[in-house]
């Protein structure tokens, strides 16, 4: 609807937060963007708990919601956006069954 800058950044923090509580889940707390990215690719895309391009994903969506937020380049395209919220909702359904996983 016009605001794909805006759901960028939106779609970036959900993605963020669901790799930051699959690290919490182990035990494992950062705050910082980096930190938890990182430590993502470590724990999870590394050893493939789960699938390396969720570790892409993360690193490809704080880039654009850093793009999004400061203007650095062009707003992203509705067509990106709506392929990252796609990619978002993979990530949390993969996420759910490593999580069944552990029950």
């Amino acid at each position: 609807m016009g605001h794909a800058d805006f759901a960028a950044s939106r779609v970036y923090y959900g993605i963020f937060y669901v790799a930051a509580a699959l690290l919490e889940v182990r035990g494992i707390r950062f705050r910082k963007h980096g930190a938890v990215i990182g430590q993502f690719g470590l724990y999870f895309a590394r050893p493939r708990v789960l699938d390396p391009a969720y570790h892409r994903l993360l690193i490809d969506a704080e880039r654009i919601r850093i793009n999004a937020d400061y203007r650095i380049e062009p707003a992203p395209e509705e067509v990106i956006v709506r392929e990252l919220i796609a990619d978002g909702r993979d990530f949390l359904s993969a996420a759910r069954i490593y999580l069944e996983t552990l029950r």
